[in-house]
């Protein structure tokens, strides 16, 4: 597979992370993680070319649903998706479509993400 779009995933749980990055290694697909939020809304505001962002919802600090308004302000042209094991479609409802531009509830597998993710790799 190849893919054009520089894949990101954020969540401030570290095993979380890891489980989430192997998922789309099955896939063939190389992701840059982060921890911090803040620390990927810093990194990925000024990263260049197609920006494909997985978040999880609530994280301390800066929420999933804030770091995709932010991101989205500073690259109007990325796509967001925001994970969440706590919460359903309907809490992000406010966010899409201006905002994000989808939802998968956690644990995915493979096949959930490229449903979902596929338009904008």
């Amino acid at each position: 597979m190849s893919i054009l779009t520089t894949i990101a995933i954020v969540d401030d749980n570290e095993a979380v992370l890891r489980a989430l990055e192997l998922t789309l290694k099955v896939l063939g697909i190389r992701p840059i993680t982060f921890n911090c939020p803040k620390q990927a809304l810093s990194k990925l505001s000024l990263q260049s070319g197609r920006l494909l962002t997985l978040t999880d919802l609530r994280m301390p600090g800066l929420s999933g649903d804030q770091l995709a308004v932010a991101l989205k302000k500073a690259k109007p042209e990325s796509h967001i998706i925001v994970m969440s094991g706590h919460a359903a479609r309907d809490d992000i409802q406010y966010l899409v479509p201006q905002v994000v531009s989808g939802f998968l509830p956690k644990p995915f597998d493979p096949n959930q993400f490229m449903e979902i993710a596929l338009p904008w790799l």
